[in-house]
């Protein structure tokens, strides 16, 4: 019966090992599935920001087609501009051109006002001359 008990005793401590066991692994398991629950929320809200990233890029890359078109048409406005700083430098030009031309011109008008008054002087003090000698 001494064998017997020891035997009894040994189960008892095998089966309060096993319970201790039990509840270790009861408890393990719990904070699995707490991990494996937060895991699943954490991974829930990474594909909400991740959708939220995506809507984010899909708007950018529209607003880079929009900024990308307006350059393009500021570009042609750019060259329009150029265009019409060169016609109006030529423009400019000619006019220059023209403006030395009217002064040379009016230069010889004057020169040439200067020679009739000389010889409408000349041709008055002849004039006196001959009607002083009447």
């Amino acid at each position: 019966t001494d064998l017997s008990q020891q035997c009894q005793r040994a189960v008892e401590r095998l089966d309060q090992r096993g319970q201790d066991d039990k509840k270790e692994l009861r408890k393990d398991l719990q904070q699995l599935q707490a991990r494996a629950d937060k895991g699943q929320r954490d991974a829930e809200r990474a594909n909400g920001r991740a959708d939220e990233c995506h809507k984010e890029c899909e708007r950018l890359a529209a607003h880079s087609t929009d900024l990308h078109r307006a350059l393009e048409r500021q570009g042609c406005r750019l060259e329009e501009s150029r265009k019409e700083m060169d016609l109006v430098g030529r423009r400019s030009q000619d006019c220059s051109q023209s403006l030395v031309s009217l002064e040379a011109a009016l230069g010889e008008c004057r020169q040439d006002c200067k020679d009739s008054r000389g010889f409408a002087a000349r041709l008055a003090a002849e004039c006196r001359e001959e009607c002083a000698g009447l």
